[in-house]
C-alpha cells in the first residue's frame, strides 16, 4: 500500500520504490554512456515546426524531441498504440511518456472526464486548467471547457501524432494557456491511398470498443474518410458504467490542388458515464481499506446519505466540432493559412454533495472564431504574422446550477437554484503575433511576440426565488428581478508576450538550444461560483461578485530553457534545463472570508532538469525514457483580507500542491519476427495535498506490460493482436489529486482518486 502521512519535513522520496527510482537513473545515464562510445552518425537537424500552416513531419517511433530552437516533444502512433488511452480517446495518456508529464490514470481505459476544468493533466508542476490542455493541428478549439470538451473528439485512429511543447512557447502557437506547456494533436487527414482499418477490443471490467475508418483515395485532387466508435465498459469500484456507450462520429474531406490545400474535418461525440468517488485525505490514508470504495449501489435508508447514490453522480454530454484548414501556398515559400472552427457542446453533470443535496450543473455552451496565418521568406529569413479571434459561451464559469433533495422514493424534489445566471455577451480573446525565423549557417535564431487581449464577459445573477423545476432559458425568464451585488460587470486584460531562441549545430549529430520568453496561464474563474454558493460570507466580509471577480487576472510566467539534443546511430539523447517564476498564479485557500476559494495571487518558482533518451543497439531491442526532477514552490506568502497571517497562508519556500519532484517512464521494446513485448514503469515521487504542506500522499512505481503479434501475410493488409496489462503488480496508489472548488463542494475538501488497479485487455486490428 501507498501510504498517506502528516508531514515531517518536506521529502521527495519514493515510498516502497526507491530501487526502481536507481534502476531509472542508471538506465538513463547507462543510454548516454553508450552513445557517447558510438560513432557519429551524418542526420542533418531538419528545419523548425511551423504549428500553422504545414504538416508535421512523419514522428518517431514512440517518443522524441523535435529540432528546434524550444523544447518540443513528439509521440509518434506507436507511442500512441503503446501508452494512449485504451478507450480510443484522451490523448492525454499518452504524454505521461513525456518528460515532466503527469497524465491521470483513475480508469484503465482513460476515458474518466472529471466534473469541472481539471482532467488530471500537469507539466512540470504546473496544472493544465479549464480543460484547456492545447490545441488541434494549432487551432484552440477549447478555451474555457468545463465539459469532456476535446478529450473525447478526437479517435486515437485519426491521430498522425502529438507534440508538447514545453518552456518558453513560441507566439506562433494560439492555445489559450501557455503556462502548462501546450500539447497538439495532430488530424491524420484523408489519405492520398484507398485503404481502411478495424479494430475490435476487450478487457476486464467488461471493456468491449470497436473503431473502424475507411478512407476513399485521391480522385481528381478530392479525398474523404470516415470513421466511427463505440465504447463501453463497467467502473472497475462500484457501481455504473464509465464509460456508458461512448460514440464518436468523424468525417474528413480533402482538396488539393495547385498551391490551394483545403481539409474539413467534422466530428460528433455523445458520451456518458457514471462518476467514480472521490476519498477524502482521511479515507485515503487507509487505502488498503478503501482503495475499492464507491458511491452506494441502492439507495441508503439514511436521508443525509441518500447524495451517495451512484444513480445521482453522473454526466451526460455531446460535442460537435466543426474544423477547416485552407492553405494556399504562391510565389517562393510563401503562404496564406486559414482556419476557421466551430464547436457546440451541451450536458449536464449530476453530483451528490456532502450536505446531502444532488447538484445539476447545467452546460451548454459553444466556442468558435478564425486562426490565420501569412508566411514568406526573405533572404535568411522566414517571416510570420497571425491572428486568433475566438469567442467562448459559458460555462464556465457555472451559469446555472440546481440542488434537489433526493426521496425515499429515488426521485428528486427541487431545492432551489444556487447559481441562475446569464453572460452579458461572450467571453473574447484577440491575440496577434510576428516571428521571425533566420538561418545562418549552423545558427538558428528566433524572435517574436505575441499580444494578447482578454474579454471577460461579465455576469448578471437573477433571483432565483420561486423559479421551479424549469429549463434554464425559461428560469431567466420566470426571474422577477436581478440581483446587483451577486453580479459582475465585464472585464478587459491585455498582456504582451516577447520571446526569443537559438539553436546552435556543433556538428551534424550535437545541437544545443535556449529560449527565453514570457507564457500566459488562465484566470481563476473558480471564484465565481464560490462566491454564489457562500454570497452571505463574502458579503459579510464586504466582498461582492464585482469585486471578487475584478480581482481575477490572468497568471503570467517568465520561462528560460536550455538543453542540448545529441544524435547517435540508432539512438538520440536530449536534456534539458528549466526555470520559470511566475505571476498571479491561482491558488485556492482561505484568505479570512472563512471559506477557500480560487485567487490570482501566488507566486511561484519552478526550475529542474530533464531528459529523453532513445536507443536502438540493434535491430530486435528499442530503450526509450524519459525522467524529470524538479521544483515548482511558492516564493511569497499569500495575501489575507484583513492582514493577518495564517498557517495556510506562510507558504512561502513550500511546495505547490500536487507537484512531484521526480517524474520517469523508462520502457523498451524487444522484437523478434513478428513478435513483440513492451514493458514499461512509470515512477513518480510524493506530493503534498494542501498549500500548508501539511498533507502528503508517497511515491509510486507502476509496471505495464504489452506484447503484440503481427501478421503481414494477408497482403495487402497486416492484422495485429495485442494483449496488454495495466499496473502488473496491483500496486495501491493515489493517482489524481483534485483541489478545485467545484469538487470541493462535494467532498468538503480536496479529492483524491486512487489509480486503477491490474487490468488486462486485448484487441485485434486490421489494416489494408
Amino acid at each position: 500500500m501507498t501510504k498517506l502521512r502528516k508531514k515531517s519535513g518536506v521529502s521527495g522520496n519514493i515510498s516502497h520504490s526507491a530501487g526502481l527510482h536507481s534502476i531509472a537513473c542508471v538506465l538513463l545515464m547507462g543510454s548516454a554512456l553508450v552513445a557517447h562510445a558510438a560513432e557519429a552518425g551524418t542526420d542533418e537537424n531538419p528545419a523548425s515546426i511551423l504549428v500553422i500552416g504545414i504538416k508535421p513531419a512523419e514522428a518517431t517511433t514512440v517518443i522524441g524531441e523535435k529540432s528546434t530552437a524550444s523544447t518540443l516533444y513528439e509521440i509518434g502512433k506507436d507511442g500512441i498504440a503503446l501508452k494512449g488511452s485504451p478507450g480510443g480517446a484522451n490523448i492525454y495518456h499518452a504524454l505521461s511518456l513525456l518528460p515532466g508529464v503527469d497524465a491521470g490514470a483513475i480508469d484503465a481505459y482513460g476515458l474518466v472526464n472529471l466534473s469541472g476544468g481539471t482532467k488530471g493533466l500537469r507539466v512540470r508542476g504546473d496544472l493544465a486548467s479549464h480543460g484547456a490542455a492545447g490545441t488541434l493541428d494549432g487551432v484552440p478549439i477549447s478555451g474555457l471547457n468545463p465539459g469532456p470538451g476535446m478529450m473525447f473528439l478526437v479517435d486515437s485512429g485519426n491521430l498522425a501524432g502529438v507534440t508538447l511543447a514545453q518552456g518558453p512557447i513560441a507566439p506562433n502557437t494560439p492555445a489559450f494557456i501557455t503556462s502548462a506547456g501546450v500539447a497538439d494533436m495532430q488530424i491524420d487527414w484523408a489519405h492520398a491511398a484507398t485503404g481502411g482499418q478495424a479494430q475490435l477490443a476487450t478487457g476486464a471490467n467488461g471493456f468491449m470498443r470497436g473503431f473502424a475508418r475507411l478512407d476513399s483515395g485521391e480522385h481528381g485532387g478530392v479525398s474523404a474518410f470516415g470513421s466511427a466508435s463505440w465504447t463501453t465498459a463497467n467502473k472497475w469500484r462500484g457501481s455504473g458504467r464509465a464509460p456508458d456507450g461512448n460514440l464518436n462520429v468523424t468525417g474528413g474531406l480533402g482538396l488539393a490542388s495547385g498551391g490551394l490545400t483545403a481539409n474539413l474535418l467534422i466530428t460528433y461525440v455523445r458520451s456518458s458515464q457514471y462518476s467514480y468517488m472521490p476519498l477524502s485525505f482521511a479515507q485515503a490514508s487507509n487505502l488498503d481499506a478503501n482503495r475499492s470504495l464507491d458511491y452506494a449501489a441502492t439507495l441508503p435508508a439514511n436521508a443525509m446519505m441518500r447524495w451517495q447514490y451512484y444513480g445521482y453522480n453522473h454526466q451526460n454530454f455531446e460535442d460537435t466540432l466543426v474544423l477547416g484548414d485552407i492553405s494556399y501556398a504562391f510565389g517562393t515559400g510563401s503562404r496564406i493559412v486559414i482556419k476557421p472552427y466551430y464547436m457546440k457542446e451541451t450536458g449536464q453533470y449530476w453530483d451528490g454533495m456532502a450536505s446531502g443535496m444532488v447538484r445539476e450543473w447545467l452546460i451548454d455552451h459553444d466556442s468558435y472564431g478564425v486562426v490565420a496565418e501569412a508566411a514568406t521568406r526573405v533572404s535568411a529569413f522566414e517571416l510570420r504574422a497571425g491572428i486568433w479571434h475566438g469567442l467562448f459561451g459559458p460555462p464556465g464559469p457555472p451559469t446555472a446550477w440546481k440542488m434537489y433533495m433526493p426521496q425515499a422514493d429515488g426521485s428528486l424534489m427541487l431545492s432551489g437554484w444556487p447559481i441562475l445566471s446569464a453572460a452579458v455577451g461572450h467571453h473574447s480573446i484577440d491575440s496577434v503575433y510576428a516571428m521571425a525565423t533566420g538561418k545562418f549557417g549552423t545558427l538558428q535564431v528566433d524572435v517574436g511576440a505575441r499580444y494578447v487581449h482578454q474579454h471577460a464577459a461579465g455576469l448578471t445573477f437573477y433571483n432565483p426565488m420561486g423559479v421551479g423545476d424549469v429549463s434554464y432559458a425559461q428560469a431567466l425568464t420566470t426571474s422577477t428581478s436581478t440581483i446587483a451585488w451577486r453580479s459582475a460587470t465585464p472585464e478587459n486584460w491585455n498582456r504582451f508576450l516577447p520571446y526569443g531562441a537559438a539553436k546552435f549545430d556543433f556538428s551534424p549529430n550535437l545541437s544545443g538550444h535556449v529560449s527565453v520568453g514570457r507564457n500566459y496561464g488562465s484566470p481563476g474563474f473558480d471564484a465565481w461560483p464560490a462566491y454564489q454558493m457562500s454570497a452571505a460570507a463574502f458579503n459579510a466580509a464586504g466582498l461582492t461578485a464585482d469585486a471578487v471577480w475584478h480581482q481575477l487576472k490572468p497568471e503570467t510566467s517568465t520561462a528560460v530553457d536550455a538543453g542540448l539534443q545529441w544524435k547517435f546511430p540508432h539512438g538520440s539523447f536530449s536534456p534539458t534545463l528549466y526555470f520559470a517564476d511566475s505571476e498571479d498564479r491561482p491558488v485556492a485557500y482561505d484568505p479570512g472570508v472563512g471559506l477557500a476559494y480560487t485567487q490570482n495571487v501566488a507566486k511561484s518558482r519552478a526550475y529542474g532538469a530533464q531528459a529523453m533518451v532513445n536507443w536502438a543497439p540493434v535491430k530486435a531491442v528499442e530503450l526509450f525514457g524519459s525522467v524529470s526532477w524538479g521544483v515548482n514552490k511558492f516564493r511569497a506568502d499569500l495575501p489575507t483580507v484583513n492582514n493577518t497571517p495564517t498557517a495556510a497562508t506562510r507558504v512561502n519556500g513550500l511546495t505547490f500542491p500536487d507537484a512531484p519532484r521526480l517524474i520517469s517512464t523508462l520502457g523498451a521494446t524487444l522484437r523478434q519476427g513478428s513478435f513483440s513485448m513492451t514493458p514499461l514503469v512509470a515512477i513518480m515521487s510524493s506530493r503534498f495535498v494542501d498549500t500548508a504542506n501539511t498533507q502528503q500522499v508517497g511515491g509510486r512505481a507502476v509496471v505495464d506490460l504489452t506484447a503484440t503479434y503481427t501478421l503481414t501475410t494477408l497482403k495487402p493488409g497486416t492484422v495485429e493482436f495485442s494483449v496488454s496489462v495495466t499496473n502488473l503488480f496491483d500496486k495501491g496508489y493515489i493517482d489524481t489529486i483534485n483541489t478545485n472548488y467545484y469538487q470541493q463542494t462535494s467532498t468538503t475538501n480536496a479529492a483524491l482518486y486512487p489509480g486503477a488497479p491490474r487490468t488486462v485487455f486485448g484487441h485485434v486490428g486490421v489494416r489494408f
